[in-house]
Formats: C-alpha cells, sequence, structure tokens
C-alpha cells in the first residue's frame, strides 16, 4: 500500500495560514528562535529573487486541513542554495523529513547550484543528526546576539594607526566591493564566500543601508581593512521599548583580524545607532568563531542562539 503522504508545490493563497501554524507549533516544541509572527513569515516569502509557489513545498495531512511540513529552496549565489525543512512534531521519523529533503535537493540541482547550505540550532540534538545522516557536513556557525536597550557602551578605542570612516563620506563602491570581498569570502554563510557573485550582493544590499552607518575601518597604511554595517529600525507605530535595531557582526580581512580591530569597529556602529535613538539591538554573525562571540558579549551582548551551517554539494 502506497504511502498517503505527498509533497506538493506551495499555494500562496490556501498555504499561509496554515503554514503559520505549523511553524508555530514547531517553534514551541524545538525552541530554534525562529520569528514565526505572521509578518515574519510573509516577509521572508517576500525576499527579492524568492519564488514560493516554484521552490517551497508543503505535506498536508490526507484527511485535515492542516500542513505537516514545509521545505524551501532560496538561491544565494550563482553556486549555492539555502535550503530549509521542518516536520511537525507529532509527525516525525515517518520519512516526511526525507521526502522534503529528496524534493528541495532536486530543485536545488534543476537550478543548477553546485552546493546547498543549511543552518541548525546547536542544541537541535534531531536536527543535527538528520542533516549528518544526510550527507552534510559542518563548514562554519552563525550566532544571534541581542543587546538590551539599557546596555553602557564602552568609549571606542582604535589600535594605535588604525581610524573608522563611513560610507558617506567615502562613496567609492570599488573600494566597499573589495573590503567586502576580503572580509568575508572565507566565513561562511555570506554571498562573499562566491566571490563572482560580491559584486552583484553588494550592489543588493547597499540601497537598503544608510551610508551614514555603514563604517570602513583604515589600517596606518590607508588600506581598507574592515566593514560594518548598522541598520537603525524606524518602523512606526511602534513603542520605542520594542524596536529593535540591526548590527552585522563586523568583517575585517584576515591579515587584520589579530589587530583587535572587530570590537571597536562594532562599538563605532554601535554608538552611531545610539545617537539616532535608543534602542535594543540584534546582532547577526555567520562564520565568526567562539573568542570573537565572546568579545561581543564581554561588552554587555547576550547570546540568544548559536546554530551550526552545514553543506552539501550537488556535483
Amino acid at each position: 500500500m502506497g504511502s498517503p503522504f505527498v509533497v506538493r508545490a506551495y499555494k500562496a493563497l490556501t498555504d499561509f495560514k496554515p503554514l503559520v501554524r505549523l511553524l508555530h507549533e514547531v517553534e514551541e516544541y524545538d525552541h530554534d528562535g525562529e520569528d514565526i509572527s505572521e509578518a515574519a513569515v510573509q516577509a521572508q516569502l517576500n525576499w527579492p529573487g524568492y519564488q514560493p509557489e516554484q521552490t517551497c513545498f508543503v505535506i498536508e495531512h490526507p484527511q485535515e486541513q492542516q500542513l505537516l511540513g514545509f521545505a524551501s529552496v532560496f538561491p544565494q549565489s550563482t553556486d549555492r542554495c539555502a535550503i530549509y525543512v521542518t516536520i511537525h512534531p507529532r509527525w516525525r521519523r515517518q520519512q516526511l523529513g526525507q521526502m522534503l529533503m529528496d524534493r528541495v535537493l532536486l530543485c536545488a540541482r534543476e537550478m543548477e547550484a553546485k552546493h546547498v547550505t543549511v543552518n541548525a540550532n546547536a542544541h537541535n540534538e534531531g536536527a543535527n543528526a538528520f542533516l549528518n545522516q544526510h550527507g552534510f557536513w559542518r563548514v562554519g556557525d552563525a550566532w544571534l546576539l541581542h543587546a538590551p536597550i539599557e546596555i553602557e557602551l564602552p568609549e571606542v578605542i582604535w589600535p594605535e594607526g588604525y581610524t573608522v570612516q563611513n560610507y558617506a563620506s567615502l562613496r567609492h563602491f570599488p573600494t566597499l566591493v573589495d573590503v567586502s570581498l576580503r572580509s568575508y569570502a572565507d566565513k561562511w554563510g555570506h554571498i562573499e564566500n562566491d566571490p563572482e557573485d560580491a559584486e552583484e550582493s553588494v550592489a543588493r544590499w547597499l540601497p537598503l543601508f544608510d551610508p551614514t552607518g555603514l563604517f570602513l575601518s583604515f589600517a596606518p597604511d590607508g588600506s581598507v581593512v574592515g566593514l560594518c554595517r548598522a541598520a537603525f529600525n524606524t518602523a512606526e507605530n511602534c513603542p520605542p521599548h520594542r524596536l529593535i535595531d540591526i548590527l552585522d557582526a563586523p568583517g575585517v580581512v584576515p591579515e587584520h583580524r589579530d589587530k583587535h580591530v572587530h570590537l571597536p569597529l562594532l562599538l563605532t556602529a554601535m554608538h552611531w545607532l545610539r545617537s539616532q535613538g535608543q534602542h535594543a539591538v540584534a546582532l547577526q554573525s555567520w562564520g565568526d568563531d567562539e573568542q570573537t562571540i565572546a568579545n561581543y558579549r564581554d561588552i554587555g551582548f547576550e547570546l540568544l542562539h548559536h546554530f551550526l551551517a552545514y553543506r552539501k554539494n550537488l556535483r
């Protein structure tokens, strides 16, 4: 007798509400730190370049109007797709995860990706075991940290000879592309892992940032050696104490990482955010090591989630 479960394409018109319910029940069980509000889920489905009805898949209950599983494929670069697979807690260990994994890997191959990447919360033993069983290997870490609204910011102290400048006063796109590529290329999880996509990536995210909140650090010889991006939350109709600003963790070129540039670069961006208004801050990091994260915690950031990053080659 065949399986009553079928993988089908996601349908935005009818599946959105059941998807939010599924993700809510998964988060209640797994505590992975996912933002599963309707607004957050809708925002993800509306990401530029995302085509949910072509690259998202579901398994629904054979008799009831309930989604049992969801999976997605998102093209991050020419060579890489990010995937996501989740199953309702009560329906795990019934091969549903295998069915969705097979479908997203096929979709990624059809998109001519060379490899896929996926993150799993470090505490989620089941998710990490599932990925290991399916031929993924660990390639890095991702971290989410939080600075409360009342955090007291230390003074910014730069190593001797190092300086900082915001992009509003520089306005030189090739320099920005160069430092972005050199700072993040070896940090797994960044678009810059694929060098041929770096320029297009910077051109895509640059308009989203206030150039006065985009900071570049300079070595004593005048070369650009680091980058940090800050985004001040300007949402309307939200009390200030509930607003959260966003910081992308600083990137520093490899030959200057032992010069302790990360922290003053981060603090420069933090002080800029504070000058705009006093909000909590979320710090997003891809590829940083535990010592760098410990340095951020030393100035008051709290670690919310630690994710393990995985990769699987497709060809």
